[in-house]
């Protein structure tokens, strides 16, 4: 009855403020992630992906030389969903070099969306390949390319991919959001 219903929306709020503190327990806790063998699996972060949390947590911009399919990308991506779901007023970015690389990014964060507990499951305005609005903390995730991300003003920003980049032509123009 009541009693259970009242215990069970405590239990989610509990739970919805520990997500709310510790964005490694939100991820390998509710987190669920395509692995190429297992399928769907929940999103343990290895040592260096912790590591990676904390530089991106203390410092207000983080370059990372990284290694190839150490799951930065997509550990980012679900960073910026985590801020988009906990904090309030935040515009989140991420600059890829290809159309079809954002398009991709922004699946992942809506597959990541989609694999929480309803409960958990924030209320989404716009929803595209481009643009994820959350209207609960009115925060918004976009995926651009370089060249419309130009004059956007962003809280943060994931350039993606930026030694593949035209550095000359799109450095200058990005410069004055970092």
């Amino acid at each position: 009855g009541d009693n259970m219903d009242d215990k069970l929306r405590i239990s989610q709020d509990v739970e919805l403020r520990r997500c709310a503190e510790d964005f490694v327990y939100f991820c390998e806790n509710y987190v669920k992630i395509s692995h190429p063998v297992h399928g769907l699996v929940n999103f343990i972060l290895h040592p260096y992906q912790k590591r990676y949390v904390k530089a991106l947590q203390d410092n207000r911009l983080t370059i990372c030389k990284k290694f190839r399919q150490g799951g930065f990308t997509t550990l980012t991506e679900i960073y910026f969903l985590w801020l988009a779901m906990f904090k309030l007023d935040q515009r989140i970015m991420t600059v890829s070099k290809t159309d079809r690389e954002c398009c991709s990014l922004s699946d992942i964060i809506r597959r990541v969306i989609d694999q929480l507990p309803e409960w958990m499951q924030p209320d989404l305005g716009k929803n595209n390949h481009h643009t994820i609005e959350f209207k609960d903390t009115g925060c918004s995730m976009v995926f651009f390319t370089p060249e419309p991300s130009k004059g956007r003003r962003t809280d943060h920003v994931l350039f993606d991919e930026a030694a593949f980049w035209d550095a000359g032509r799109h450095w200058k123009n990005i410069w004055p959001m970092v």
